[in-house]
């Protein structure tokens, strides 16, 4: 069972590049490091953190998210009312994150988050300092639990400046997750180069 796993995996890696053959594509491979503790456990709140580092391989943009604040609920759904940080090489923003969470059957799994980015400090250049823009965050996923801690689904990302008509980043795609290690394979409509589409891939592993 571990082997066809790890062959699945294998498959949505090389699926990269086949899907983005004869086509005008950029390719992206990322890589992100998550943490998240749990504590004061009560029967319907706890409170609850939650890290990430984020690395773009092709641009060498790195960022770094913070969340801390409280999750009510009991096991099959959840609402986390949070506090969000994000540091990266434009500045450090600050904002309320919503999380949604719930699980059918011990099966079924659905996930929604929502971010608002208030910038508290940015990078200077010269004698001013430019501060990042009012942003928001959203993603969702719907996955489903096999055997052997295995885990398939789909997932989105969207993230925009309020000032912007359009989100600087649109991305859908399937992933597959073995224990604490999750491939992404997605799709971005609205990359930076405009004219072109990017596909890529994201491993992302929980410590």
């Amino acid at each position: 069972m571990k082997k066809s796993i790890l062959a699945v995996l294998l498959i949505l890696i090389l699926a990269v590049p086949v899907w983005g053959k004869d086509q005008d594509v950029s390719g992206a491979s990322q890589l992100m490091i998550e943490i998240d503790h749990s504590f004061w456990q009560k029967e319907m709140i706890s409170g609850y953190v939650y890290g990430t580092f984020f690395y773009n391989i092709n641009d060498s943009y790195a960022a770094l998210y913070g969340y801390g604040g409280a999750r009510f609920g009991k096991e099959e759904y959840g609402a986390y009312l949070l506090l969000a940080f994000l540091g990266d090489n434009v500045g450090e923003s600050v904002g309320p994150s919503l999380w949604l969470e719930y699980t059918l059957k011990k099966k079924y799994y659905f996930f929604l988050e929502g971010d608002y980015y208030i910038p508290t400090a940015g990078t200077s250049q010269g004698n001013s300092v430019v501060l990042p823009q009012h942003i928001y965050y959203s993603q969702g996923e719907a996955s489903q639990q096999f055997k052997d801690d295995l885990k398939f689904g789909l997932a989105y990302e969207m993230q925009g400046a309020f000032k912007e008509s359009s989100p600087s980043e649109l991305a859908l795609g399937p992933f597959g997750q073995f224990k604490k290690l999750r491939i992404w394979i997605f799709w971005d409509t609205t990359p930076i180069l405009q004219g072109e589409d990017i596909v890529g891939v994201r491993f992302k592993y929980k410590i």
